[in-house]
């Protein structure tokens, strides 16, 4: 039996479209396009409605319970597709990274810049000749 703590976990994420990938319906295919490498990733029926979804801005929860809505199919079915299709268009660079792992790197930065100011700033305040300025 797989461990639905790890997929539930795995669902929590939130993806972006890469802003260099064209969507496009050609006939009964959904075709991505990215401009960078020209290479392109055809979408069945479901592939497309997750594309669509996650440019929406939703997790992958919320993606997840709306295909489950919408499909006729198993909901352990319908997760495995979703993550299958989101780490392999993550892998080929059609969508950028995680929201998650950007906001961690964007708080990083912060605290190192947080640190530095604190650092100036005792500096500053303990120096016996600063010239206090009103």
């Amino acid at each position: 039996m797989p461990d639905m703590s790890a997929e539930a976990s795995s669902l929590e994420r939130t993806v972006h479209h890469s802003p260099d990938v064209l969507f496009q319906e050609v006939g009964e295919e959904t075709v991505l396009l990215d401009l960078a490498s020209e290479n392109y990733f055809g979408l069945n029926e479901v592939g497309a409605r997750i594309w669509q979804l996650i440019g929406d801005g939703a997790t992958l929860q919320a993606v997840f319970d709306a295909l489950v809505v919408e499909f006729d199919a198993e909901p352990e079915r319908i997760r495995a597709d979703l993550l299958a299709l989101v780490d392999e268009t993550l892998e080929r660079h059609f969508e950028i990274r995680e929201t998650a792992e950007r906001t961690r790197e964007a708080l990083a930065k912060l605290r190192s810049d947080q640190h530095t100011l604190l650092r100036l700033f005792d500096f500053i305040t303990a120096s016996p000749d600063r010239e206090t300025i009103h």
